[in-house]
C-alpha cells in the first residue's frame, strides 16, 4: 500500500526555485545537503508539500531522466489578500494584476 505522496519539481536551479515559493509562503521543511548548495529541498504551506530536486541529482543519484521544461507542472497558491496578489504577481511576473473578487490563484508553471 502507498503512504504518504509528494509531489516533486524538477529544477535545474532549485535555490532559485524554492526563493520563488518562500515567496508565495511555503515554509522549508527539509534539505538534503543541510549545508551549502541544496539538491532536494520540501517547502511547505497549510499541510500541503512539494519536494524541489536538482536534475542532476535526480538523474545521478536515482537513475531517472527528469524533463524539466515542458510539459510542466501548474501550482495554484490561493489567497483571498489582494494586495499579496497583486504584490506576488507583480515581483514574480514583473506585471500588475487586477485580480477577480473572491479567491486569487497565482499560476505557477
Amino acid at each position: 500500500m502507498f503512504r504518504s505522496p509528494q509531489v516533486i519539481l524538477f529544477s535545474e536551479n532549485v535555490p532559485r526555485a524554492v526563493a520563488f515559493y518562500t515567496r508565495l509562503g511555503f515554509s522549508e521543511s527539509f534539505r538534503v545537503p543541510k549545508e551549502g548548495e541544496p539538491i532536494h529541498v520540501d517547502i511547505a504551506l497549510d499541510g500541503y508539500t512539494i519536494g524541489i530536486a536538482s536534475v542532476g541529482s535526480t538523474r545521478d543519484d536515482h537513475g531517472l531522466n527528469p524533463v524539466p521544461k515542458d510539459p510542466s507542472v501548474s501550482v495554484y497558491p490561493r489567497t483571498v489578500c489582494v494586495s499579496t496578489h497583486r504584490r506576488v504577481v507583480g515581483q514574480v511576473f514583473g506585471t500588475e494584476s487586477s485580480p477577480s473578487p473572491g479567491f486569487q490563484m497565482v499560476m505557477v508553471n
